[in-house]
């Protein structure tokens, strides 16, 4: 790419021609050229200022050049190649932000169409799911009735039916999520949630998976305005998203704390509860990281459907909070993390807001 310095003598030229030529054409065309030099000293990020610097260098030049002429008779001549080469800078800048604003427009009116596209999709598989469930509850009920109350058959029958109800509040929340319908929040402790869903996903976890959480020891529960199955989805799509980076053997590492300042919060988020979520795995290329968070867009194809994250963000996003991701492919420490920005409840919450009980038990 051109630099400015490199571009110099070319404006030098420019220079010498505007004011030697007695031709009124070619001053003209030295007058275009300059023109279209500051479209090109767009290219190497030149600002105004730079503009006006490199004027006053090359005049410089100009004087050493020619020591006979007085640059007061020629002022005027001198005057126009500025001109031209800022106007030409200014209108070209101008139609980069057009392309730029045109492209985010196009890219939000995409991402659109795919979320109501999801919409559609989620509808339709939902009912068919919904029915599978109702099937798995009732033969697991009916299953209860044959087993002894206290025997083991009996407490993994519970735990089957406590993941039926959780798989149909996750079909829920994807449903609204898809519909952008509002949620119904109440006052939840985030710590006990992320513990509640990983003991729900340790199981299906590979062996060498090793699985932590450390809840930092802050003032009290670390209570957010959200509904239960909102934060099971953020924690069970990024754990499940990290184990397959780890490909069956690797940490995954899930800490809760108030936003640092290492955790680079962005504007707004700074006083908020942070859910980092890292993995040793194989990291992501910044290519894939610009397009992580779009729907249907997935490395794991045809494993992958592309939907967690996306389901991640929009869920993050209606809480007020904010999601980032930091991540290496190459070198010695190869691994993602994502960080979760959620705002923390301002007032403890009263007693029969949870049913006096632990949000999500």
């Amino acid at each position: 790419m051109n630099t400015i310095a490199n571009l110099q003598p070319r404006y030098l030229h420019i220079l010498e021609q505007t004011v030697s030529s007695v031709d009124v054409l070619a001053r003209e065309a030295a007058l275009a050229e300059a023109f279209d030099l500051g479209r090109v000293l767009l290219a190497t990020a030149a600002t105004p200022d730079d503009i006006v610097a490199l004027h006053h260098e090359t005049l410089e030049q100009y004087a050493q050049r020619h020591p006979y002429i007085r640059l007061e008779e020629v002022a005027s001549r001198l005057t126009l190649p500025l001109m031209d080469l800022t106007m030409a800078h200014g209108m070209a800048f101008r139609e980069q932000l057009q392309r730029r604003h045109q492209g985010e427009v196009a890219e939000r009116l995409s991402h659109a169409t795919r979320l109501e596209a999801l919409g559609t999709l989620a509808a339709g598989v939902a009912h068919d799911f919904n029915t599978l469930l109702g099937s798995i509850t009732g033969y697991a009920e009916l299953t209860g009735d044959e087993l002894a109350p206290d025997s083991v058959g009996q407490a993994h029958l519970r735990q089957i039916l406590i993941a039926c109800g959780r798989a149909r509040d996750l079909i829920r929340r994807m449903l609204d999520f898809a519909r952008q319908r509002p949620a119904a929040p109440v006052a939840q402790d985030l710590g006990a949630e992320v513990q509640a869903t990983l003991a729900m996903l340790q199981p299906s976890l590979a062996l060498d998976i090793q699985v932590q959480f450390d809840h930092h020891p802050l003032t009290g529960p670390a209570w957010v305005l959200a509904d239960a199955g909102q934060l099971q989805q953020i924690v069970l799509n990024l754990c499940i998203n990290a184990a397959d980076a780890l490909d069956g053997r690797g940490d995954l590492h899930l800490e809760l704390g108030l936003a640092s300042a290492a955790d680079a919060a962005p504007p707004g988020h700074g006083d908020d509860f942070c859910l980092r979520v890292s993995d040793t795995g194989c990291g992501m290329p910044p290519e894939v990281q610009a397009r992580v968070f779009e729907p249907f867009f997935t490395t794991k194809a045809p494993k992958g459907s592309g939907l967690g994250l996306s389901v991640v963000y929009g869920i993050v996003q209606q809480l007020g909070g904010d999601i980032t991701l930091s991540s290496r492919s190459s070198g010695p420490n190869t691994g993602t993390t994502f960080r979760i920005f959620l705002p923390p409840l301002t007032t403890a919450p009263r007693k029969d807001s949870t049913n006096g009980t632990h949000p999500g038990h």
